[in-house]
């Protein structure tokens, strides 16, 4: 849960989806000045390859693609 608030937060400071630019916000998000931002992309890569994350996301995706087709 942790993982996905900082997710969010960090997408909504640097307005963007990509990875290797959200990973330069998220020390500051965390207050930790001490972490390199290799780390971080590492921490986002990590989460989006959990195969929980995976299957939500894509399902969410499916979903949201047939109710639109629907209507």
């Amino acid at each position: 849960m942790k993982n996905l608030v900082l997710v969010g937060c960090a997408i909504l400071l640097k307005e963007t989806v990509n990875l290797n630019k959200l990973k330069n916000g998220i020390g500051s998000i965390l207050e930790n000045d001490q972490t390199l931002p290799h780390s971080h992309y590492r921490r986002l890569t990590r989460f989006f390859d959990e195969p929980i994350a995976k299957r939500q996301l894509w399902n969410r995706s499916a979903e949201a693609m047939a109710h639109d087709l629907a209507h």
